[in-house]
């Protein structure tokens, strides 16, 4: 764990959400002492989600894609909502 590499990995067969709190402490080469709390909650996907690439090709500098033509060519999972979160 020195490495700043960490691995989460819920449950298989969890079902519902499901939330855990990891306390940690971080010190610095001086002996400087942080301390904090990650929560991860994990939020049980009804279906499996298949998210295809979309290439963009445009002479228009800037371009605004609407989230609909980037959603377009995706499945979404059982649960009828999808969203762009970042890109």
């Amino acid at each position: 764990m020195n490495d700043g590499i960490y691995k989460y990995e819920p449950s298989a067969t969890t079902t519902t959400e499901v939330s855990e709190e990891f306390d940690f402490v971080i010190v610095d080469n001086d002996g400087d002492m942080a301390s904090r709390t990650l929560t991860i909650t994990v939020v049980h996907a009804a279906g499996i989600q298949v998210v295809r690439d979309v290439y963009v090709i445009t002479n228009q500098d800037p371009t605004e894609i609407p989230d609909w033509a980037l959603l377009a060519n995706d499945e979404p999972s059982t649960v009828n909502s999808r969203a762009i979160i970042s890109v």
